[in-house]
């Protein structure tokens, strides 16, 4: 009984070991975006401002302990948008939604507005979080995606939570994906046809402003078989 248990606790510290190691690399990710080459540039700049010790900051990406917490993360996305980088404490702790972006002063507001209304939707619905989670687990070749506009009424709603399995573009025909551009964008739409490389990719809103898009170039495609739409307020 003894050894069974050593054996469970071997393999839930090398679980946790291993997610501790994939925070840090995401944060080292978006901490190269923002332009600084090592953590003692980031502490220098804003250590004093934010509370943040460079043997803090070295911590997380050396995954010290149990590495990167929630209100680390939080900590760390504010001082990336100093340097007009986007970034969501949920994806550096869990790879929930886009990842860190750089965005021109000129959107800057716009953008960092709509980080703050997701950050929020993500707190308020834990039990979604929660169960996006589990989905993520099953699934590791997975995309998942949070609605921002009305393109695919009236069947997804703003603010509803989509997440599909990655497949070949063949097998997307015919239905509603999540799709990443060669750019990195990622959007919801159904795929009408597939020609060659590129696909057609059409709203289930035909009032949007672009209903039908054709020779669509894609990095990837997941059709989606999760969803879920937040209680309202």
């Amino acid at each position: 009984m003894y050894k069974k248990q050593q054996v469970i606790n071997k393999t839930r510290n090398s679980g946790d070991t291993l997610a501790a190691q994939a925070r840090a690399d995401r944060l080292i990710r978006a901490r190269a975006l923002a332009g600084f080459r090592t953590p003692r540039e980031v502490t220098d700049k804003y250590g004093d401002k934010y509370a943040i010790k460079y043997g803090g900051w070295r911590g997380w990406e050396q995954s010290i302990g149990s590495g990167l917490s929630q209100k680390g993360a939080e900590k760390a996305c504010k001082i990336l948008r100093e340097e007009n980088v986007v970034c969501s404490a949920d994806w550096l702790m869990h790879k929930i939604g886009p990842g860190p972006k750089l965005i021109s002063d000129f959107n800057y507001t716009m953008q960092q507005s709509l980080t703050n209304l997701v950050n929020d939707e993500l707190t308020d619905n834990q039990a979604i979080i929660d169960e996006l989670l589990l989905f993520k687990k099953h699934h590791p070749e997975n995309i998942d995606h949070i609605i921002k506009d009305d393109t695919m009424l009236p069947f997804y709603q703003i603010g509803d939570y989509v997440a599909g399995i990655k497949v070949d573009g063949e097998k997307a025909v015919g239905k509603n994906c999540i799709v990443q551009t060669i750019d990195g964008q990622l959007m919801v739409r159904k795929i009408r046809n597939k020609t060659g490389n590129t696909y057609t990719l059409e709203c289930l809103n035909h009032n949007a402003d672009k209903p039908i898009e054709y020779n669509v170039e894609l990095d990837g495609v997941a059709v989606i078989i999760w969803w879920r739409s937040p209680l309202g307020d």
